[in-house]
């Protein structure tokens, strides 16, 4: 309900009055009264929807136009609005102000029945989803990575997602951590005499743009009239003496003696055997660094630092351990039991961390960002002291490849991308970029300077692909399924199936009976049809693996499913959101093969 865009006083006011006046009417109606605690949610569900529609409505209109003499909270208009039926005096006219409110604001208030396993793990679901994968909540978006990758920012207007100039998010986590970041930047901003940096870091694997994030709160906060923030950066990792920080914090004191507020990006910052943090100290606590003999204040600026060896800031370190009391943590007691070697080791690296002040400087930070990048988040394992271990959790990273994907080939808003649809699924499945955005980079780019569609045929040579694919095969695995299902005879079973269900449909709607056709019958049904109804019937099965992929689907080679699996795909299917969706692609797809072939 926070909205730092567009601030309007009272929404939480008219928020917390629905809520309780929907509360005092079950106090007062004493048939409620009795009702179980679980049936009494009803009231509780009734007043967040009056109290969110009251919400809209009132951002809507505010408090009056420029026009109004005495402009006041509206009071009367967002009664009408919240309160129950029963209490409302004019409820024909509040229903109108609410459909209204509605139709004005975006789509009405929707149920979403969690599932058991999200009602065992509550941290395990999240809008997004239930609204794509409602039977399985631990399944990749790849119905909306597709939908995003073709159409952009329309198909996720009904999903809840951050926008911060050029950097998009879809994950709940990363939303709710960059809005933090934010409000910190925003808070530090509006103080008049900082007396030390803001200080912010930024973890991930290789090639996952860690600095990109922040860049982005940077230039939303600090750049005027679209301008970007006032930005610095400097390696650390190609620095050999201390005095070289020196030449850097001078230039930071400048820029804020110029009358800016510095973003200082400090990449690499743990090279070097973490050989730069107790430098770093300092400046972060107090604001100053030393230059000879005389202290310098640096002034108000941001620091940020963007790690290298660590992939999340729970696990920076040489050695992390594991919480103790945990599984993982009386593992490592008993190996270090078999192995007093290992943990010599051990506790000399942890040593020198601390001597080189490693968490003080942790201390120092204010806030920090793990980013995820373009490859499935993985999770520390202990055992083998690397990320190795797959996080279940994370089911957008085909929607992260999709932003990246639609970045790199220049496609903005809700441009349609135009690409084969079997590269568009092998740049989304596969496995892993090797160097993360880097790597994705270097095979996308430059198809963006070759003529639309975008084809395999533009793709980098083999060896390139190799270079920063995890599998290079699967990319031909992709080609090769697609391939498959497109060969003349299977092309024509598909085309006389869908053709039989079309007329078997229309009988039936004219409540006509139809016998029953055996699979040579109909295939020889459509042998006999003129030549265009023969083309369209092969165009809408050569077009299924693409419709299907929306759902987050494909044709797979192999027997029929079982029933349970069987039932799992239907209802996948009829979920009303993927029928939507199934639905309109079938129609776009329609249309582009009619235009295709002269039809206006």
């Amino acid at each position: 309900m926070q909205d730092s865009q567009c601030p309007v006083h009272g929404v939480m006011n008219t928020f917390t009055a629905a809520v309780a006046v929907h509360l005092l009417t079950h106090h007062r109606n004493e048939q409620a009264a009795s009702k179980p605690l679980p049936e009494l949610t009803e009231y509780l569900i009734d007043g967040i929807k009056r109290g969110l529609t009251g919400i809209r409505l009132l951002r809507l209109r505010g408090h009056g136009t420029q026009d109004d003499k005495k402009p006041e909270f509206p009071f009367k208009t967002v009664a009408r609005v919240i309160c129950p039926s029963e209490m409302n005096p004019d409820e024909e006219e509040a229903e109108k102000a609410r459909k209204d409110t509605t139709l004005v604001a975006g789509n009405d208030y929707q149920a979403i029945d969690m599932s058991s396993s999200a009602a065992i793990n509550p941290a395990s679901w999240t809008l997004v989803s239930l609204s794509e994968t409602p039977f399985s909540l631990n399944q990749p978006l790849f119905g909306l990575a597709h939908s995003y990758a073709l159409y952009g920012d329309k198909a996720i207007s009904h999903i809840p997602h951050a926008r911060f100039r050029d950097l998009l998010s879809v994950d709940r986590a990363e939303m709710e951590t960059l809005r933090s970041l934010r409000q910190m930047i925003e808070a530090y901003c509006r103080l008049e005499k900082a007396k030390r940096p803001l200080c912010l870091a930024a973890f991930g694997p290789s090639g996952a743009g860690k600095s990109f994030g922040i860049r982005q709160i940077a230039n939303e906060v600090l750049g005027k009239d679209g301008k970007e923030a006032e930005i610095l950066e400097f390696n650390l990792s190609q620095y050999d003496d201390p005095n070289n920080l020196v030449g850097a914090f001078h230039q930071v004191r400048d820029k804020v003696l110029q009358g800016h507020l510095p973003v200082v990006f400090c990449d690499e910052f743990d090279s070097q055997g973490y050989k730069w943090l107790q430098f770093l100290l300092s400046p972060m606590q107090d604001g100053s660094f030393q230059a000879d003999q005389l202290t310098h204040p640096l002034g108000k600026c941001i620091f940020v630092f963007a790690g290298a060896t660590s992939w999340d800031f729970e696990h920076f370190g040489p050695c992390p351990q594991p919480p103790k009391d945990s599984v993982d943590w009386k593992s490592r007691q008993d190996f270090y039991k078999d192995n007093k070697e290992v943990q010599k080791q051990d506790e000399a690296l942890e040593a020198d961390f601390r001597l080189k002040k490693g968490p003080d400087f942790m201390s120092r930070l204010d806030g920090h960002i793990d980013v995820l990048g373009p490859n499935p988040r993985m999770l520390y394992n202990f055992a083998t002291r690397s990320w190795t271990n797959l996080d279940p959790m994370d089911i957008t990273w085909p929607v992260r490849r999709a932003i990246l994907l639609r970045s790199y080939l220049g496609v903005k808003g809700s441009d349609v991308l135009d690409i084969d649809r079997d590269l568009l699924l092998a740049f989304l499945m596969v496995p892993r970029y090797v160097y993360g955005a880097r790597s994705m980079d270097k095979i996308v780019r430059p198809l963006a300077g070759t003529l639309k569609p975008f084809r395999r045929a533009y793709l980098p040579p083999p060896q390139v692909l190799s270079q920063h694919l995890d599998t290079a095969e699967f990319f031909d695995e992709i080609f090769a399924g697609y391939r498959l299902f497109r060969e003349p005879e299977k092309l024509w079973l598909v085309a006389a199936a869908i053709k039989e269900n079309y007329c078997r449909h229309e009988d039936e709607k004219k409540t006509k009976s139809r016998p029953k056709l055996s699979k040579d019958e109909f295939v020889k049904a459509l042998a006999n049809d003129g030549a265009w109804s023969r083309a369209t019937n092969l165009a809408a099965a050569a077009r299924l693996p693409e419709v299907l992929a929306i759902a987050g689907l494909q044709i797979e080679k192999g027997g029929y499913a079982d029933v349970s699996e069987h039932d799992k795909i239907r209802d996948h299917i009829l979920h009303p959101h993927h029928l939507h969706n199934l639905a309109r692609e079938e129609h776009n797809l329609w249309m582009a093969f009619h235009r295709d072939n002269d039809w206006g």
